[in-house]
């Protein structure tokens, strides 16, 4: 039986978050990013990238995630060529292929008869004064939300999750614990 995890905010390549992130270079960032993801998920298991998985050489960061034997769906994030946002997204899109069996603005998850939205950027907050992207956002009419963009700003605001490596040890997010933030937000 496969299971799901999430991750958002890798960040492959960037020098700057990976020194915010306290790493020397990108190699060592990547390095312990990439490693995380592959102690934790097994072949037949799912992995859900909730966007910004590199910043600038998306090919060699497209060639690393697939040296890791699980399948993954990338939900695009500002940063990726694949989101819609950028011209010529489709053609970015039909690339990403070579390591993502799906490329999606977004998408709907059911995980413990709740369902769950996933998207890169939240229905409202960002780790900047100002909401950007406005346009590009989900509207918020009561499902829970995975998403990335907020790095440490929050883990949770309302009814959204943030499965971004920067609140989560720098690793993926298990559905089980989806289910146990999903609790704490219902009390």
């Amino acid at each position: 039986m496969s299971n799901h995890w999430f991750t958002a905010d890798l960040h492959l390549g960037h020098e700057f978050v990976a020194r915010l992130r306290g790493f020397d270079n990108t190699d060592d960032h990547d390095t312990v990013i990439l490693s995380n993801i592959r102690s934790t998920v097994r072949k037949q298991d799912v992995l859900w990238v909730l966007g910004d998985y590199a910043i600038k050489d998306h090919t060699e960061a497209r060639e690393r995630l697939n040296t890791i034997p699980c399948r993954k769906v990338l939900v695009p994030g500002n940063h990726d060529p694949e989101h819609p946002m950028h011209r010529n997204a489709w053609r970015k899109q039909a690339e990403a292929f070579d390591a993502f069996e799906a490329v999606a603005p977004y998408q709907r998850i059911r995980m413990n008869k709740i369902n769950f939205l996933m998207a890169h950027l939240p229905y409202e907050g960002d780790h900047k004064d100002v909401d950007r992207y406005a346009e590009y956002r989900l509207p918020d009419k009561g499902l829970p939300l995975l998403c990335g963009h907020v790095h440490a700003a929050w883990r949770f605001s309302g009814n959204q999750f943030n499965v971004g490596v920067d609140v989560n040890d720098h690793k993926p997010v298990s559905t089980n614990t989806i289910l146990q933030w999903q609790k704490l937000v219902e009390k």
